[in-house]
Parts: C-alpha cells; structure tokens; sequence
C-alpha cells in the first residue's frame, strides 16, 4: 500500500489567501468602527450646539429680549459661513490649480521617487484629501468672523459724530466703527492669501512643479506664475494695510507718549511716520505688479529685488528715521514742538470722556456722588447673610443686564430703587469705545480693558422680584448708542419713556464720576 502524502501548495512566500482575507476584514472592522464612533461624536457634539442655542433662546424669550438673541445668531452665522466659504474655497481652488499644473512626470530623481507612495496615497482619495485641506483653514476663519460679530453690526449700522479728527479731517464715526472692520478684512484677506500659497506651495511640491534637487529647472513655469499671482495679490494688499496704519496712528500712542497715555499723531507721527507709512504703501504697489507680471516675464528677479527693497525700507524709513526725528529734532525742543498735538490731544479726551464744559452738579442726583449704595455699604446691625445675599443679587443683575445688551459695559455698583410699589436694581450702561482719535486711554473699573471714549448711555433696572430687565435711553446724543439702537432696534427705550418715578432716583454713576477727575487731573 502507498502512502499518501499531503503537500502544502507553495504560495510563493506569500501569506496564504484565508490569512489575507482574515487580516484585510479586520482591517474593514476597525475602519468601521472608528467611522461610527467618528459618527457618534459629531452627533453628540451637534446635540449639544443645539441644545445650548435652543436654551439661550428659551432665556431671550423669557426676559423678552429674543430680538438680541436673534440678530446675534443671525449675525455670526452669516459671518461664520461668508467668510468660512471663503477662506475654504480659496484653498481648495489654489490647491486644485496646482494639482491641474503639475509637470509630466518622466525620468524621476530620487525625490520623486520618494513622493511617489503620497501621490499614489492621495490618488486615491483626491475628492476627501481636497475637502480636508480646505475644511480646517475654513472653519478656523468662520470662527474668527463669528467672533468679530460686534465690529460688523458697528461698522454696518455707524452713526456719524458729527465732528472730524484735527489730522486728516474724517468724521469720527470712521475711526470708532469703519476702520476696526476695514482692519479685519485686510488681516482676514492676507491670512487667506498666505494659507492659499502655502497649500499651492505643498501641491507644487508634491506633483514635481518645484524640486529641490535634479537636472534642470527646480520650479516650473506653472508653478512660479501661480505663485508669482499670489504673492502679488498678498503683497497687494500690503499695501493696502499700510495705507490704513496712516489712519491707525490717530487712535495708538507713539512709542514715547505710551507711557503718558497720549494717543494719536504727534510731532515724529506727523513729520517721519505718515510720510514713511505712503512711501511704504507706494514701494508695496510695485512689488505687488511686479509679481503680476510673472506669467508674462517668467522670473522672479525684479519682484524678488523690490521685496528686498521693501524690507530694508520698512527699516531705514519705517524705524531707524522716525527715532532720528523723535531724537535730534523733537527732544532737544519737545514742548515746542509738541504743544500743537497736545492741545488737540487735550480738547479730544474732553470731548471723549464727555468733559467739555464739565459740571458735575449739573448731573442728576449729583449730591448722591460721594454716597454709598445700598448693594456695597449695608447699614450697621445687618446680618452677613444678607451682606451676602446683597452682592450676589448685584451681580446677578449685572449679569442679566449684560446678557441683553452684549455692547454695554455695565457699573459695578448697582443700587435699588423703589418705583411704584416695586423694588428694582439700576444698572449703569455706558458705552465705549478704543478707537476715539486722538484720546488718551485709561483703564476702568468696569473691566474690559481700556478705552478712550466712554459715556453713561444707559439705565438698566431689574425687577427684584421677577428678574425682568428694562434698558433705557440715557444719552439723547451719543451716537455709540444711536449705532447699537439701530443694530439692535426696540431693545432700548426712548428717553421720554422714564417715569418720573425713576427718573428722580438716577444717579450720576460714582465709577464715571472718579474717572472723569483723573482725566482731569491728568490732563491739568
């Protein structure tokens, strides 16, 4: 009888074919699960976004201000997917116009034949790759708009002043409400163009368009004209920033007047910085058409030299001038030469602190200056826990006051009233701002940071009992308030509409009052 023997078929020293299959299930498994746990977290995440904002909503609704609400919601939405489009539709085109401009591949270097395994990883899923490259940049843009929500409803609903800066003879509302968005828009745009070049950079790179090693040229036509096109949009708009700092100078300190707290265009800003700021702005717009031209020149040489030009300039002209002025021209004669933007720094931070013709008896309930509140000072013989209760009850007014009107600062010292049978906390609302032209700055008691315009433009009062919140109209005038009433309408009411109940209650608000006599003080 034969034996019979059994042989192993010979797979070549490859893993058997039951092997593969068990390893590439496991492989799908694992995929599997990471995407439903992937799944789930979005969900969770998404439930919770919803339940905050469905909360806040049943919060407005109750204390009847879901107008606030609304156009806050609205408002950073539509900036959140403006300007998340944006920023993700610019990557996702740039990194796309690389890709379609990549070189032929034919006898590749070592480099490239060690990109190659990324290529052939991303050709796989090319669709998923662009969409990830663009989704990050996008939402971390959204974000930053949503957060600027409060500087668009300004720019877009800005009241006029009525009076023009002593420099360049804009009206004010240009400085506290235009120019803070202007701003945003020129970092939003060099952000967009910087991250755009950078991923077409990447692309470029990946597909052979630039080499840092092999025969012939390390960057190829396409890739040096697209490129070329985004660094003269990015230095474009360089030159726009440097037209907007000549009009930044009017609201910042000279490096020699911070300490002071003097703000705007001084004698070195005047004679050395504005000049430079228009020199600069000018060199920028050549470099910037320079690198236009690169797909009809075909070098980077001019544009490479103006961007050398540009930076020494930003030095020699930018700073090294400004200190020869502030040095060998200023100092030797500073008052002199200073006295003119003195006095308009002066005749600004009166204006700005509302100090022009300043009477303090003149303000309502003036006597009640120097008394305590209620909230802060408790009679003798009371107990801590209503010492207690009284400050929390305080703050939680603020608090709610606050929630309503996001654009208020509101007094730290709120104190009660009893109008018509019912006890409430009054809550000074002032508006402010850190943009006034030629203002100096200070801190406040408010928190927030510092200012240079501030004005008491609101009485808030907060039903003890109830909690319901009431905003009114205290400043006929200012049109800080008359900006934020027309971005926010009905949410504040008409002056004429305080009963003469609580009108006789209001205070001058002590905070402002104190503040207004260092100004004073510091200005004599």
């Amino acid at each position: 009888m034969r034996a019979l023997v059994f042989q192993m078929p010979d797979h070549g020293g490859c893993r058997p074919p039951g092997v593969l299959r068990g390893r590439t299930g496991a492989r799908s498994a694992a995929r599997l699960l990471l995407g439903t746990l992937f799944v789930l977290l979005l969900m969770f995440l998404l439930a919770l976004i919803a339940f905050d904002l469905w909360t806040g909503r049943l919060w407005y609704r109750s204390v009847g201000f879901s107008s606030v609400y609304s156009v806050r919601l609205r408002t950073q939405s539509m900036l959140f997917v403006a300007f998340g489009l944006l920023m993700a539709l610019a990557t996702a085109l740039n990194a796309w116009l690389a890709y379609r401009l990549r070189p032929p591949l034919s006898a590749m270097s070592f480099e490239q034949r060690h990109l190659e395994r990324y290529r052939t990883s991303v050709a796989r899923h090319r669709a998923w790759a662009l969409v990830a490259v663009a989704m990050l940049p996008g939402l971390v843009a959204g974000a930053a708009a949503a957060a600027a929500w409060k500087t668009w409803l300004a720019a877009a609903n800005s009241t006029s002043f009525g009076s023009t800066d002593p420099q360049f003879h804009r009206d004010l509302s240009f400085y506290v409400f235009q120019l803070p968005w202007y701003r945003f828009l020129v970092d939003f745009g060099l952000v967009a163009l910087a991250v755009s070049a950078l991923t077409a950079a990447l692309v470029h790179y990946l597909y052979g368009g630039i080499r840092t090693q092999g025969p012939g040229r390390l960057l190829s036509y396409p890739a040096q004209s697209h490129l070329g096109v985004l660094l003269g949009l990015l230095v474009g708009l360089k030159a726009v920033a440097y037209w907007l700092d000549r009009y930044s100078l009017a609201v910042k300190a000279g490096a020699d007047r911070a300490a002071g707290g003097w703000n705007g265009v001084g004698y070195t800003e005047a004679n050395a910085v504005l000049p430079a700021k228009a020199v600069m702005c000018g060199i920028a717009v050549i470099c910037a058409v320079l690198f236009l031209a690169t797909p009809l020149r075909r070098t980077w040489a001019l544009p490479l030299a103006g961007l050398v030009l540009m930076a020494f300039s930003s030095v020699l002209i930018g700073s090294v001038c400004p200190a020869l002025v502030q040095q060998f021209q200023v100092k030797p004669d500073e008052q002199a030469k200073e006295a003119p933007y003195a006095a308009r720094n002066s005749a600004a931070t009166e204006a700005a602190y509302g100090m022009s013709g300043y009477v303090a008896a003149a303000a309502p309930r003036a006597g009640a200056l120097l008394q305590a509140s209620p909230s802060a000072s408790p009679s003798t013989g009371t107990s801590s826990e209503t010492v207690v209760k009284a400050p929390v009850a305080a703050d939680d007014a603020r608090q709610r006051v606050q929630a309503v009107a996001p654009w208020l600062r509101t007094g730290a010292d709120p104190y009660q009233v009893t109008v018509g049978g019912r006890t409430e906390w009054v809550v000074d609302g002032y508006t402010t701002s850190d943009s006034y032209p030629f203002a100096a700055r200070a801190g406040t008691a408010m928190g927030g940071g510092a200012v240079d315009y501030i004005r008491d433009s609101v009485k808030a009062t907060v039903d003890v009992s109830t909690g319901a919140v009431a905003l009114y109209q205290w400043d006929t005038v200012d049109p800080v308030l008359r900006t934020w009433m027309r971005a926010f309408p009905g949410t504040v009411r008409p002056y004429a509409t305080i009963v003469d109940g609580l009108r006789s209650e209001l205070r001058y608000p002590q905070e402002l009052f104190v503040l207004q006599q260092h100004m004073l003080g510091a200005g004599s």
